[in-house]
C-alpha cells in the first residue's frame, strides 16, 4: 500500500507537487471559463437573429394587412364587414 500511496513520512519535499497540480487546475480553470464565454456569446447572438426575424415576421403581417385593408376598404362595407 506505501508503494502506492506513498509514506506519510515527510522526507523533504513538504508537498511541492501540490503546488505542480493547483497550477495546472487553475490553468484548467480559465480553458473551461474561455469556453464558457464563448459559448454565452454565440448564444447571445443567435438570440438576437431569432428576435430580428420575429420581428421582421410581425411587421410584415401588419403591412399585408394594411395593404389588403386599403385595397378593399370600399368593399368591405358590400361584404359586411368594417
Amino acid at each position: 500500500m506505501e508503494s502506492l500511496f506513498g509514506s506519510r513520512k515527510s522526507n523533504g519535499e513538504s508537498g511541492e507537487h501540490w503546488l505542480t497540480i493547483s497550477d495546472l487546475m487553475a490553468g484548467l480553470m480559465m480553458v473551461f471559463l474561455f469556453i464558457a464565454i464563448v459559448f454565452m456569446r454565440h448564444t447571445m447572438k443567435e438570440n438576437e437573429k431569432i428576435k430580428n426575424v420575429a420581428v421582421a415576421f410581425q411587421e410584415n403581417q401588419v403591412a399585408i394587412y394594411t395593404a389588403l385593408h386599403n385595397e378593399f376598404q370600399d368593399d368591405l362595407a358590400d361584404w359586411g364587414r368594417r
